[in-house]
């Protein structure tokens, strides 16, 4: 969260507070041809993602977010989101990695 901090800190990231129907807060950034959902938190996300995703559309801009959770998997394939990559990671404190 420090990282996501300091990019917002440095004008990299946007911010925004959402309230409404649906609540919490939402991280994104522009790149070249691209809009990143970097992080988000709050209840009923599937309106603000429809409409964050219809807006970079709109202007020519893939969408590209990285999950865990199985759920938001399940959100953004409604959203006609699809997966385009598998990461694979090995710690090297040997501590196990928790999937969602």
């Amino acid at each position: 969260m420090d990282i996501i901090a300091a990019e917002v800190a440095a004008g990299v990231s946007q911010l925004w507070r959402i309230v409404g129907n649906s609540d919490g807060w939402l991280v994104t950034r522009t790149e070249p041809e691209e809009f990143v959902i970097v992080a988000g938190a709050g209840k009923n996300a599937l309106p603000v993602m429809a409409w964050a995703t219809r807006q970079a559309l709109a202007q020519g801009l893939s969408v590209r977010t990285h999950i865990q959770r199985q759920g938001l998997r399940r959100m953004y394939e409604s959203l006609g989101f699809v997966a385009d990559e598998i990461v694979m990671r090995e710690r090297p404190d040997g501590q196990e990695i928790e999937i969602k």
